[in-house]
């Protein structure tokens, strides 16, 4: 004769570990009608294959499952995700060497995440693909704002020179997305303008304000002083 189980209507979730093992469950709903005498079966859906079974064992009280203890936890029960998107970042490529204009010696400095995605069970393999062509278009005004399109840093321009694709901007506020201001691979756009060109090289130096000169100063002293010295001015 078939076993016949009663009870039904039990809502209950898995809380897992750090090691994919099940650490406690919790009830929802108790559900109605089953037996202390002939509790059910625990069986954990919605998961991989684990790689060690856990041991679980219903407390029923009035027909109800109230609470279920973890005779052994297991481990691998790693969540299956019906519906994942994939990470979306943006290389930000850093010059190396002395000439800043040398093809060739550009490094991936930082990756910034402009979509964390969702969905994943294990570490992602990063994929870096080719960059997008890259399109200029257009003449920057003078004193009009130019903003990056990823980064969202701000700058007010003061020079450009676009026979050497040479902009040099002041009052530059720092990113939404970190606090580097511009960063090389984005695209900036005028506000005024329109014109919009890829970053190659960003240099945070602001030299064009006429109220901050502590660079000129800082970079004129460094021909004069050597301020690696405990003290620059002599020994005594």
């Amino acid at each position: 004769m078939a076993r016949t189980v009663p009870g039904s209507g039990a809502v209950v979730s898995a809380n897992l570990n750090s090691s994919f093992g099940i650490e406690s469950f919790t009830i929802t709903n108790g559900g109605i009608g089953y037996a202390s005498t002939d509790p059910p079966q625990i069986s954990i859906t919605g998961t991989t294959v684990p790689s060690i079974d856990g041991s679980f064992y219903p407390i029923i009280q009035n027909g109800a499952i109230t609470s279920i203890k973890v005779l052994s936890s297991g481990s691998g029960y790693t969540p299956l995700v019906s519906i994942a998107s994939t990470a979306v970042g943006i290389a930000s490529i850093t010059r190396v060497g002395n000439n800043e204009f040398t093809v060739g010696n550009d490094i991936v400095s930082i990756i910034l995440i402009k979509d964390p995605g969702r969905g994943y069970s294990s570490a992602p393999t990063v994929t870096i693909s080719d960059p997008p062509s890259i399109s200029a278009q257009g003449n920057f005004q003078f004193n009009e704002i130019v903003r990056g399109e990823n980064s969202r840093a701000e700058g007010r321009v003061k020079e450009w020179d676009k026979d050497n694709a040479l902009l040099k901007v002041s009052n530059v506020s720092m990113g939404s997305t970190i606090p580097m201001g511009f960063f090389a691979g984005e695209k900036i756009i005028g506000t005024e303008s329109g014109a919009s060109w890829m970053v190659q090289v960003y240099t945070h130096d602001d030299t064009y304000d006429k109220y901050t000169e502590n660079d000129e100063f800082e970079t004129l002293g460094d021909n004069i002083l050597d301020f690696t010295e405990t003290n620059p001015f002599g020994t005594f």
